[in-house]
């Protein structure tokens, strides 16, 4: 092989932003050259083409093959925890993998308790199953964490009044539409709350 080629490409290869000229030049030439192109292309490299394919997948809605794709990602770059966070969603969506969901989850967590999207999950997980403490718990560490989300506030004040605590619940509907005026959900729970009197 050309050895102005090899340099050639492993200039392309270490610019992030030509990685796509690269896959491309490899295979292309790939039938000359005795080796695989992807080879050459680093594990964060194609943990990031496999999610990459399983957000095509969503779009296509088929959970099966983005499940698959994140999992690949998360294998070859678990440090990304926007890879877990995508197959935790992905899980989530499919009721029969609710358990698998809550696993990844849980281990993200582990590793960083102040994660949002695994804080989020779990609200709105312990909502659905009526355990409202822990779900507080989870939504309230949300907040700790980014006091300024008006659909995790609205979210907390909901888990308030089906604990029957009606005035924290007002209290947080009025706390997300201080953040958004104009966020619909707070203003419609407050206003039937109010209603309710």
């Amino acid at each position: 092989m050309d050895i102005k080629l090899t340099k050639d490409i492993k200039l392309a290869k270490e610019d992030k932003r030509n990685i796509g000229i690269a896959i491309f030049a490899l295979l292309v030439i790939s039938p000359f050259i005795s080796i695989s192109p992807f080879q050459l292309v680093t594990r964060k490299e194609k943990a990031m083409l496999y999610s990459n394919t399983a957000m095509a997948d969503l779009q296509r809605k088929d959970l099966a093959s983005a499940e698959k794709n994140f999992k690949k990602a998360s294998l070859l770059d678990p440090r990304n925890e926007m890879y877990q966070e995508s197959l935790g969603m992905t899980l989530s969506n499919q009721q029969e993998k609710l358990n698998e969901a809550t696993a990844v989850f849980n281990n993200i967590l582990e590793k960083n308790p102040n994660n949002l999207t695994a804080l989020y999950f779990f609200g709105s997980y312990y909502q659905s199953k009526g355990d409202y403490e822990e779900s507080k718990k989870k939504l309230q560490a949300y907040l700790d964490v980014n006091p300024q989300n008006p659909e995790v506030l609205t979210m907390l004040g909901v888990v308030y009044y089906k604990s029957g605590n009606k005035e924290g619940a007002k209290e947080q509907w009025q706390k997300a539409l201080q953040i958004d005026q104009n966020f619909e959900a707070a203003r419609n729970n407050l206003a039937t709350v109010e209603s309710e009197k």
